[in-house]
């Protein structure tokens, strides 16, 4: 089965920050997303997420893949490739903070993704998210690296308050911070109607669930949801940069090509 994809993406500085160290980057064609929330203060945060976005848009651009193998292999083959591509990338923005004295310290999150045939394939680094919305159900379908949610899963008999006691936002793994890094990578089948959410923390730490659900689940043009979903965190406190990509799955049908080939 083919599938037409269409992409929205928006980043808003919030209400509180003085420069924005979001980034994003979409490549429609060839069903790419990519989002960086730069982390290190003043513009080294800055320059990180625009390092990353910059590297992984060419990079993935050039993955490719047999399709004279079996479907285990061939996916895993793309998820190799893309964690190559991440690692590179983590080399290039941690060479470049130990050069410059005003880049020291500067890393980045990342969630970057490509659609190949009826796969989506994606890898994560920090706690920038993605979800999916499919049949009425919202997934968040990457788990943060932060020290929150690492008590949280090492508090299963409930004596710990993590809630109260740990920050949410201290993040354990991010390109640059480190001469090595490890992502997270995995892959999913993809369908008609499907709606993926990529966003920062300044979107997913200001909206619950259920208002980032009612939000993408309505009917209307994905360039107007991102809008209203950055406002809504900007009202909630803005207190973040704000940055969020939407990608939605149609079915593909001889009308719809027609379409697209006299637009």
């Amino acid at each position: 089965m083919s599938y037409i994809l269409e992409l929205a993406q928006g980043v808003d500085i919030g209400r509180t920050k003085e420069n924005n160290e979001d980034c994003v980057g979409v490549d429609t064609d060839k069903g790419i997303f990519i989002l960086a929330d730069g982390i290190g203060g003043h513009n080294a945060g800055e320059i990180a997420s625009a390092m990353a976005v910059d590297f992984l848009l060419n990079s993935m651009a050039d993955i490719q893949s047999s399709a004279d193998t079996s479907i285990d292999i061939w996916k895993q083959c793309l998820m190799d490739q893309l964690v190559s591509a991440v690692v590179k990338c983590n080399s290039l923005i941690y060479s470049a903070g130990q050069r410059e004295i005003h880049m020291k310290g500067m890393g980045t999150t990342v969630v970057a993704g490509f659609v190949v045939e009826d796969q989506l394939i994606y890898v994560h680094v920090g706690d920038s998210r993605l979800y999916r919305l499919r049949k009425g159900r919202l997934d968040q379908l990457t788990e943060d690296h932060t020290l929150f949610q690492e008590v949280k899963k090492m508090s299963m008999d409930g004596e710990i308050d993590y809630e109260a006691t740990i920050p949410r936002n201290i993040v354990t793994r991010a390109l640059g911070a480190d001469p090595e890094v490890k992502p997270d990578t995995a892959s999913t089948h993809i369908q008609a109607e499907d709606v993926y959410l990529i966003c920062s923390d300044g979107l997913s730490d200001k909206l619950p669930d259920d208002t980032i659900h009612k939000t993408i689940g309505e009917s209307g043009k994905l360039a107007s949801m991102v809008d209203y979903l950055i406002m809504q965190a900007n009202e909630a406190g803005g207190e973040d940069n704000i940055s969020v990509i939407l990608m939605g799955v149609k079915q593909y049908s001889l009308l719809q090509g027609f379409k697209r080939l006299i637009t």
